[in-house]
């Protein structure tokens, strides 16, 4: 048996053709394998090297540190996942060093994918499906603006998709629109309509509700209602991210939620 992690094993990558190599060729396997990979110019191959990584001990482990600096941002939120889940205490240690943020489940653990309604969900594992809250139109110069405020259509084709109990991540996207005031009743009705959805929904693990913009000192005009009913009726919750102003109070009571581990407000 091949002890030796820097020796090519039975399924480890051969750099050449369809022709075996010759004894003399190089061959891609083991650590050196992975940091072949991890050379790529394409963010996606680099990611499925750091997997590989941690497989070779300390060696691979310091490969999935490094990559934290990793020009593309998705790598890096990548990198800082395996070092999480898969790291031990070791990881986590390292990310209370390099950002202790990415500690926690976030909602930019998954990729961002805006929904249209046309196409439906194509791919709900790992994706998080932006869904906006509002209709806009094209003016003649090919731009868009907002022609309605508050529009769920959107949001109940979504929720119809025969794919929907696979997806984990949803962003309800309220107007991006300087200063809109939208009150809590709307923001009630949005919210009714997740909660009712809750049977489809059953494997959201994380969810946006309120203002896409960013703001100085992150002020919003967007008014929010009681959220206490979605942390009541999706139990699998991991992240809920709130942005925008509460109208009373975001939550009207005390609950205990065996799955939330990051609220950010």
């Amino acid at each position: 048996m091949n002890n030796n992690p820097n020796q090519p094993r039975e399924f480890d990558a051969v750099l050449g053709g369809e022709a075996p190599p010759p004894v003399s060729g190089v061959v891609l396997g083991g650590i050196e394998g992975v940091k072949n990979r991890l050379k790529s110019p394409e963010a996606r191959e680099r990611a499925s090297a750091l997997i590989d990584a941690l497989r070779y001990q300390e060696e691979g482990f310091q490969l999935v540190i490094q990559a934290l600096k990793d020009p593309s941002d998705k790598v890096q939120m990548f990198a800082a996942c395996l070092l999480r889940d898969k790291g031990g205490e070791k990881g986590k240690e390292t990310l209370l060093r390099h950002n202790p943020q990415q500690c926690f489940t976030m909602l930019e653990d998954w990729q961002f994918e805006t929904f249209y309604p046309n196409i439906g969900i194509t791919s709900a594992i790992s994706t998080a499906y932006n869904v906006n809250l509002y209709r806009e139109e094209p003016n003649p110069r090919g731009e868009f603006r907002v022609v309605e405020d508050f529009n769920l259509d959107a949001l109940q084709v979504f929720l119809n998709d025969i794919q929907v109990s696979e997806v984990e991540a949803l962003a309800c996207w309220m107007p991006d629109k300087s200063y809109l005031e939208i009150y809590h009743q709307e923001c009630l009705t949005l919210i009714n309509m997740l909660c009712k959805a809750s049977q489809k929904l059953t494997n959201l693990k994380a969810l946006f509700i309120g203002d896409r913009r960013q703001h100085e000192y992150k002020k919003s005009r967007i008014y929010l209602s009681d959220m206490i009913s979605i942390l009541e009726n999706f139990p699998k919750l991991e992240v809920l991210k709130i942005h925008g102003n509460p109208h009373n109070n975001l939550f009207s009571k005390k609950i205990y939620h065996p799955s939330l581990k990051t609220l950010n407000l």
